[in-house]
Order: C-alpha cells, then sequence, then structure tokens
C-alpha cells in the first residue's frame, strides 16, 4: 500500500513538472502588411519568443504557409537562456491574391528541445482594399443630401427615402473589378437590400440605388444603417468592407398626415351624387383633442367642417361623406381640398380630391372643344342648329353646324320643310286670326238671307189670304 501511494506521488510531481515547463514558453502572434500595402511585393515582420522557466531550451521555427507566401525566419533556430526572450525577423511575400483587410491566413509552429513541447501563433496579413463606396445620395421629396460613409441624413416618418450607393474601383494600375455587391441593412426601418454593380476597370465608377419608406410610427432616434461591400479583382483577391451611414428621424410635435382622400364616383354625371372617403393619421408625437378637418369646394358650393375629434398618435380617423354637385356646375374638372387642423386652427396636412363633372345626356352646355365625355360616338347638340361628337380619347370634338334646312334634335341632325312660293302679290292665308262671323261678308249674307224670306213670305200671303 506504501509502495502504491509512493509511485502516485511521484506522478503527481511529475506531472506539475510537466505542466510547469509547458507554461513557461510562449510566442506571439504576427501581424503583417497595413491597409496600404500593395500586393506583389515582400514585407517583413518579428516573432516573439520566450523562456520563461529556470532552463535552457533551443526553438526551431516553422509554419503552415505554402510556397506562394515565400516565409523565411532569421534565424529559423534559436537558444534562448532561461527567462531569456527574443525576435526573430519573418520575411514574407504577399500575393496578388491577398485578400484586403485583416485576414488569418496560416500560422507558425514553435518546437523546443525540450520533450517536444510546442507553440502555436497565428499569421494575420493585411492588404490595400481597391474597392471603396465614393458616395452616399440620400433623397425625399423634400430635401437631399450626399453624404460620406458615417455622415447622418435627416428624415421624418412617412417619409420616402431613395438611395444611391456609388462604389469606385481604385486601382492605379489595368485590374478589373468583378462580383461586386453591397448589402444593406437596418431592421428598425425595414431596410434589407442587396444591390448589384457592373465589373469595372481600374478608376471606374457605378452606381445602385433603392428606397424605403420610414415607418409613420417610428419613434425620436438615430438609426444606423449598415453597408457591407464585396468584389473580387481579376487576381482573385476579394475587396470591400463595411460602410454605415445614420437615418436621423424626428417625429413632429404635432402633425396629421391625410394617408387617403378619394372621391366615389369620381366622375359625375346626371347623377351628381359624390361620396368622399377620408383616412387621416395621426403621425405626431402627441395625442389630439382639438383635431378638426374641412372639405372645400367653392365650385360645388361646399365647406364642410368635422370639429372637435380627438385622435391618439399613431391612430387613424376615418370619414365618409355624400353630397351633391349643384346642377348648376358646367361640365369640366374641379378639386376638393382637404385640409389638417391639429388644434382647430393650426394647419397640418393637406390633399386635393379630384372630381370630373360629364355631360347629361344629349346636353352639352359647356359648348367647350376638348371637355371630357364618357359614351364614344354619341353627338349632343348646341345651340339646336349645331352638335359635338364625343371622341375615342373621351373628348368632345369642335362645334359643327347642322347645315341650312336642319336643326339638331336628340343629338341628330332633322331637315325641317321647305317654306311655301306665292305669286307677286298674292298674301299667304293667315290661319286663325278671325272668325266668320265677326268679318263684313257675313252681315251682308245674312240681309240677303233676310229680303229672300221677306219675300217668300209676302207671296203666301197673297196666295192664299187675298
Amino acid at each position: 500500500m506504501r509502495k502504491l501511494l509512493f509511485a502516485l506521488m511521484l506522478f503527481a510531481v511529475a506531472f506539475m513538472l510537466t505542466a510547469t515547463t509547458v507554461a513557461a514558453f510562449s510566442i506571439t502572434d504576427v501581424s503583417v502588411g497595413s491597409n496600404t500595402q500593395q500586393r506583389g511585393q515582400t514585407t517583413t515582420a518579428t516573432v516573439h519568443i520566450a523562456n520563461d522557466q529556470n532552463q535552457s531550451m533551443t526553438v526551431t521555427l516553422s509554419t503552415t504557409l505554402g510556397p506562394d507566401y515565400r516565409v523565411t525566419f532569421s534565424p529559423a533556430t534559436v537558444t534562448l537562456a532561461p527567462g531569456a526572450a527574443t525576435d526573430v525577423l519573418m520575411s514574407i511575400y504577399v500575393p496578388l491574391s491577398a485578400n484586403a483587410g485583416k485576414t488569418n491566413i496560416g500560422t507558425i509552429t514553435a518546437t523546443t528541445n525540450l520533450n517536444g513541447i510546442t507553440r502555436i501563433a497565428n499569421i494575420y496579413m493585411t492588404a490595400q482594399n481597391n474597392l471603396d463606396v465614393s458616395k452616399i445620395y440620400l433623397e425625399t421629396t423634400d430635401s437631399s443630401k450626399s453624404i460620406s460613409t458615417g455622415g447622418t441624413f435627416k428624415a421624418k416618418p412617412g417619409d420616402k427615402v431613395k438611395v444611391t450607393i456609388t462604389v469606385r474601383n481604385e486601382y492605379s494600375s489595368d485590374v478589373r473589378m468583378r462580383d461586386i455587391t453591397a448589402d444593406v441593412y437596418n431592421g428598425d426601418l425595414d431596410i434589407d437590400e442587396s444591390l448589384d454593380f457592373s465589373d469595372l476597370r481600374y478608376g471606374d465608377k457605378d452606381t445602385a440605388d433603392f428606397s424605403f419608406s420610414v415607418p409613420s410610427d417610428i419613434n425620436t432616434d438615430t438609426y444606423h444603417v449598415d453597408v457591407t461591400l464585396r468584389g473580387r479583382d481579376e487576381n482573385g483577391a476579394t475587396h470591400g468592407g463595411s460602410y454605415s451611414f445614420d437615418i436621423d428621424v424626428k417625429r413632429e410635435s404635432h402633425e396629421l398626415t391625410v394617408q387617403s382622400a378619394t372621391a366615389m364616383p369620381s366622375t359625375v354625371s346626371c347623377d351628381r351624387t359624390v361620396t368622399v372617403n377620408l383616412n387621416v393619421k395621426n403621425t405626431g408625437a402627441h395625442n389630439e383633442n382639438k383635431m378638426r378637418v374641412n372639405l372645400l369646394s367653392n365650385d360645388f358650393l361646399l365647406n364642410q367642417d368635422f370639429a372637435g375629434i380627438s385622435l391618439d398618435t399613431d391612430s387613424i380617423w376615418r370619414k365618409t361623406y355624400s353630397f351633391q354637385v349643384p346642377s348648376t356646375v358646367k361640365p369640366g374638372q374641379y378639386n376638393i381640398l382637404v385640409s389638417t387642423y391639429y388644434d382647430s386652427s393650426s394647419d397640418s396636412g393637406t390633399a386635393i380630391i379630384p372630381v370630373t363633372v360629364a355631360a347629361c345626356g344629349n346636353d352639352n352646355s359647356n359648348n367647350n372643344p376638348n371637355a371630357q365625355c364618357t359614351n364614344y360616338g354619341q353627338q349632343f347638340c348646341v345651340s339646336g342648329t349645331s352638335y359635338q361628337r364625343c371622341s375615342a380619347t373621351g373628348t368632345l370634338s369642335a362645334v359643327t353646324s347642322c347645315g341650312t334646312g336642319y336643326q339638331c334634335q336628340a343629338g341628330q341632325c332633322v331637315q325641317t320643310a321647305a317654306p311655301v312660293s306665292y305669286p307677286e302679290g298674292v298674301s299667304a292665308p293667315v290661319y286663325g286670326s278671325k272668325s266668320l262671323f265677326d268679318s263684313p261678308a257675313y252681315l251682308v249674307l245674312l240681309v240677303v238671307a233676310a229680303v229672300i224670306l221677306l219675300a217668300f213670305i209676302i207671296v203666301l200671303l197673297v196666295k192664299f189670304v187675298f
């Protein structure tokens, strides 16, 4: 039993000594090149080795890198006294296929003469990037700005923003850049775009764009947009990098946005009933309790107020309202103005609702060439002797006369009766001017009849009485 315990103690001591030996030897990672390091050149770096134990050691260096990198160590083997350290010069070639930026390309192995103990260090190579974002251009309906990477653009909730990104091949020699893409991302703004660019010769530029809408219910804040650019040159080296820009969004304290405003139908004719549909959203930072919406059209004699409206932020007020277009309104194009007010009198947002009034039936009181109409081929009478025709484009033609002896009836030219001619000195009869009983001839006939009747009575008296 005692022999077993003694053996275990010896094993533990040997293990501790081995662990101490392993922990007392170190080698640092190596970085070569820089952001301006050109390809096809040789550069150098130092490998730092330290012996932290109480006995001498010999260290031999090797690498996993292939012959393309042409790695040499000066010297490749060093002897270090207890507690000593040294720097070994490493020479390395930067191949034409070296990727831009800092890349882990392989390892260095340091092997000692003490029980074959080894240490491994990473080799990082940095080469010049020759594909760059040269400009970022942003625009809305209200503003535009050209910024460099890291710049800031101001926008409002509901804005539609167009982003144009320009990339450039920064090579000074004839090296073509291919397979160029840019990924653009921000979750809060719902941006997730992948842009493609054409191949670029050295010094050439190309642009790609996309658009996004700032959510109407987004909070006031600065939103960081990430851009990841990638490309590959004709030697196989990857280029690009990470870029960014900021969208500074600020919500107005009070803001009402007319999301939709429509008229149904948008064209009226004989039936002049119009129904207006409104959607108004509170896109401001505060709740409203004195909101007002007004519909105005002087042509339609319309001035309708909706007042005393309460509307929380990000909520939508919906309204349907019907009215009659006056019969005196002539055919043509008209507008209804929608105005919003956040405290009964302070202007906020506006919108325009177009309404078309078309001629009804065969009436064309407008007498206007190019006025709108709906029934292709239909004719409309003008002043009783002329007409206009509805063209295939939905507009009225110029006024056309029916001609002599014709009248326009129900949209058609109809021939009228020709006048009767009388000989010279003969007047046309006058019908319905006087009755026969009111004329002098009637009195003459009455006297003659009375004389004949008196003579007949006398003859009868002489024959039968006398």
